[in-house]
């Protein structure tokens, strides 16, 4: 949850560059809604936003502009990467070991859309259709996860992701072979 120090702070400095920025602090009704729309924020992700956006904007920003800044991660993986440690897996596959757990929930969602067997049988005509669809649904998934953490509504989120994440959960709160 964002201090209310760090967010005067943010609006502050933000308003060094845009000075009529500074009037968000001073109308309480601007004031209250800036910071409901920017309170699910961590203080470390704002500060990384209003640094971003004071380094690299050319325009005056909106609320929406410091979630996305603080919100966009460049360590997600790429369809295309992760469509590379699909070939791997095929590649490493005999057959006989079901589809495989990827690290990318998305990356697990997407062969389970278009079918481990398929994946497994695709011949080399096939590889650039099925590459073109995986990266499109990846796409999808990775948009529509955007949309959510942007809006501050997990609910948002697809089922699958709500779903692999409670399943970590539990999975790491079950006792492991190294416990004694």
């Amino acid at each position: 949850m964002l201090n209310k120090k760090v967010f005067t702070l943010g609006i502050k400095g933000l308003s060094t560059v845009w000075s009529d920025l500074a009037n968000i602090l001073n109308d309480p009704t601007s004031s209250k809604l800036w910071y409901r729309v920017l309170s699910d924020l961590t203080d470390e992700q704002y500060k990384k936003a209003i640094e971003h956006i004071v380094t690299t904007s050319k325009f005056k920003p909106k609320p929406a502009d410091i979630r996305e800044a603080a919100l966009n991660t460049d360590d997600k993986e790429t369809a295309e990467e992760a469509w590379i440690d699909v070939l791997e897996a095929v590649h490493a596959d005999s057959g006989f070991n079901g589809t495989p757990d990827f690290e990318n929930w998305i990356t697990e969602q997407v062969v389970k859309a278009i079918g481990w067997d398929a994946l497994l049988m695709m011949n080399y005509t096939q590889k650039p259709i099925l590459r073109a669809q995986f990266i499109k649904i990846y796409n999808n998934y990775q948009e529509r996860e955007k949309k959510a953490e942007l809006a501050g509504k997990p609910e948002l989120a697809p089922k699958a992701k709500r779903i692999h994440k409670l399943l970590s959960g539990i999975a790491k709160s079950l006792p492991g072979e190294d416990d004694d």
